[in-house]
């Protein structure tokens, strides 16, 4: 059998086998060596269908035991390893299958997608080329060739790859979203938005679609970017990330009890993200809710005891909620009298390592200006001040 050529009845034959059928078949000497082949082979597939990846392995390496050129049972082999992570054992299958038929697409493809996973672009491309020179009517390996492409930063080829998928394939709602992604890169904004409206228009639930068309408003309209996200939250709420950007867009319009809300959703998946908890601390301080704000820079600085801003910020709320002074007096517990000393201490260091050599020579040039020591510090007195009430401005405007 060095050519296999399994009918789909042959197929639904081995389907039909009761176990006990099965194993009569392969342990029957009587058995013809491509009968027992195939039905090992199917009950692999069985196997993977199953996602028992190993007992699908075990399968085929007793297919391929039984006729080493079965190249059917290598590919499907190589897919079983893939989807165990055992990438290398997955290549060498891919390159049996392809050596024994250098015809045969599904090990073409898979062996071209695995080399992409990988970063092995130039590769895939290889596979790739050759796979679309036999079968140059499958629109999925244009599509695959242009990501290829992309990721080579050959921009021009990788679009027309996509062009050409999109020329076979005009309603592949995935292949619209890759060309706006691309599009966007390239900040050609109106091109972006149209290939987003068409895949919306092929598949509704695109949810890249959505998600880059409200990027693509985030700056100018963001109540326009905030209707596309909802709609790309709705097709898949597990995208922190743009429970971040709703967040960020809601705080943008004065919407700070919403935008708590999303930052809240975001940290049920990134809960260790500790720049959430201080956005999050941002908003609810602008709600003049100073307890909850301080708990989040708390989180914050739980997470990162070297987030200045945190630290910063969590000062200011207590200088404005009036409590500083007390704290500083010794009037809190021994834990808060930690944080606050810790949030000093980060406010010294930033202060010594950004803003103080700057005041040194200002004084330096302020005595040999004036050959004055008094004059000199003086001067650099009032540029501390100056740099103090302008970090205070900025909190003030946060």
């Amino acid at each position: 059998m060095t050519q296999p050529n399994d009918s789909q009845a042959d197929y639904q034959k081995a389907l039909d086998l009761t176990p006990a059928e099965y194993r009569q078949q392969i342990e029957d000497a009587a058995t013809p060596i491509e009968m027992k082949v195939l039905q090992l082979h199917q009950h692999g597939r069985q196997w993977a269908d199953k996602q028992q990846f190993e007992a699908a392995i075990a399968h085929y390496n007793q297919a391929i035991d039984a006729q080493p050129n079965y190249y059917p049972a290598w590919s499907d082999r190589a897919d079983a390893l893939k989807q165990l992570g055992r990438d290398e054992e997955a290549l060498a299958s891919y390159r049996q299958a392809i050596q024994t038929n250098p015809d045969y697409l599904p090990a073409l493809k898979g062996e071209a997608s695995l080399l992409s996973k990988l970063g092995r672009y130039h590769e895939a491309f290889k596979d790739y080329t050759a796979a679309i020179e036999r079968d140059p009517n499958d629109y999925s390996l244009w599509r695959d060739r242009g990501v290829v492409l992309l990721q080579l930063e050959q921009q021009a080829e990788g679009l027309a790859s996509l062009e050409k998928a999109l020329e076979l394939n005009p309603d592949a709602a995935e292949v619209w979203s890759l060309k706006a992604l691309e599009m966007a890169r390239l900040h050609q904004r109106e091109q972006a938005l149209e290939s987003c409206d068409r895949a919306i228009a092929a598949d509704p639930k695109e949810h890249s679609a959505w998600r880059l068309r409200g990027l693509l408003f985030k700056e100018k309209q963001p109540d326009v970017a905030l209707e596309n996200y909802d709609k790309a939250l709705e097709l898949n709420p597990d995208d922190a990330e743009l429970w971040i950007y709703k967040a960020k867009a809601l705080s943008h319009l004065r919407r700070e009890e919403d935008a708590v809300i999303s930052y809240d959703r975001a940290l049920k998946l990134l809960p260790h993200e500790f720049h959430l908890w201080y956005q999050r601390g941002l908003s609810l301080r602008r709600l003049g809710r100073f307890e909850g704000a301080i708990a989040s820079f708390d989180e914050a600085l739980s997470l990162n005891p070297f987030c200045y801003p945190a630290s910063r910020s969590r000062l200011y709320s207590l200088l404005t909620t009036g409590t500083l002074v007390s704290h500083l007096l010794g009037n809190c517990s021994v834990a808060e009298q930690q944080r606050l000393w810790h949030d000093l201490n980060q406010i010294q260091t930033v202060f010594v390592k950004r803003k103080l050599p700057t005041l040194v020579v200002i004084g330096l040039v302020a005595l040999f200006s004036t050959h004055s020591q008094s004059i000199a510090l003086l001067v650099a007195s009032l540029f501390a001040g100056v740099a103090v009430w302008s970090d205070l401005i900025r909190e003030a405007e946060k």
